[in-house]
């Protein structure tokens, strides 16, 4: 696999290529835990409708 990074031209070895793909593999995975994490924290922090219900009926 030829790379080509502004004017230079790198061949990747397989081991470059393994080293890479694993890199972005695990780039790709946290990745998607943040997202995951920002939407749950989205989910908790929304009020729940019967929690209101109820606190409306309380006062």
């Amino acid at each position: 696999m030829v790379q080509l990074l502004g004017s230079i031209l790198v061949l990747m070895t397989y081991r470059a290529k393994g080293w890479f793909f694993a890199a972005a593999i695990s780039f790709s995975f946290w990745v998607l835990i943040a997202l995951v994490s920002v939407e749950i924290m989205m989910q908790w922090e929304q009020p729940n409708p019967i929690e209101e219900i109820a606190d409306e009926a309380a006062v």
